[in-house]
């Protein structure tokens, strides 16, 4: 709203509470293709709150590094 100086300054209006996000299927093509790079666009725009989580289940294993490392290559490169 214009007025409510609750939100942060976002393109998108934003999020002022905590949030944690649950992505099903992490390491699959879907999501480096499309969410995480939508996520990124959202963070880079303030669009989620100062704070939050991804969290990642997926079939394949994988260490939270690695995690890290794969889904940020994917978000650098789509985005």
């Amino acid at each position: 709203m214009a007025g409510d100086s609750s939100r942060s300054s976002s393109l998108y209006g934003g999020v002022t509470e905590p949030c944690t996000v649950v992505l099903f299927g992490a390491s699959g093509d879907l999501a480096k293709r499309k969410v995480i790079p939508a996520m990124y666009d959202l963070a880079i725009h303030n669009g989620l709150g100062p704070r939050y989580a991804i969290v990642g289940f997926a079939r394949t294993s994988m260490s939270d590094d690695a995690f890290r490392t794969a889904l940020g290559e994917a978000a650098k490169s789509i985005s």
